[in-house]
């Protein structure tokens, strides 16, 4: 599925950097992940457990 979101210049170029570095092309990708995280912390929350940990996006051999 596709979809419009807007986003600053600064988020974009920092969504570019991450897809990047991780040898993608594109950042839907790093989208969907951060999507998924976000919804599971909600759900986590509402339930009264512990969120799940911000997913790494970036190995730690690409930092840097």
């Amino acid at each position: 599925m596709r979809a419009t979101i807007e986003l600053t210049d600064e988020h974009r170029a920092l969504l570019k950097d991450l897809a990047a570095q991780r040898g993608e092309k594109g950042y839907s990708r790093v989208l969907e992940i951060i999507v998924m995280w976000y919804l599971e912390t909600l759900d986590a929350e509402a339930q009264g457990r512990t969120p799940p940990p911000l997913p790494a996006l970036v190995q730690p051999e690409q930092a840097g």
